[in-house]
């Protein structure tokens, strides 16, 4: 079974992947892991690239920072929501 779910990209991610959304399909049983890798193929090495250092992303399951889920290992579900944003600082 493939569900699908909503991807949201913010700031330095619109270069890459030239949209703030998107639809994503995906296995059923598939977590935050898979739907980066699935990204990853989509977008090529830019998207990895910027995507390497978890230190540095803002990763949101629905509203929840996925830290205080499960992580990577976060099992999706039909119709969640998917936010990816970078740590901006500056002065």
């Amino acid at each position: 079974m493939v569900i699908a779910i909503n991807v949201k990209f913010h700031g330095t991610f619109y270069p890459i992947v030239k949209t703030d959304s998107l639809r994503l399909e995906l296995e059923n049983g598939a977590t935050v892991s898979d739907a980066f890798a699935a990204l990853e193929r989509r977008f090529g090495k830019d998207f990895a690239e910027h995507t390497k250092r978890l230190d540095y992303l803002i990763i949101f399951v629905n509203d929840t920072e996925y830290r205080q889920l499960q992580g990577l290992k976060t099992v999706l579900s039909e119709g969640d929501k998917l936010t990816l944003g970078h740590v901006v600082g500056g002065g």
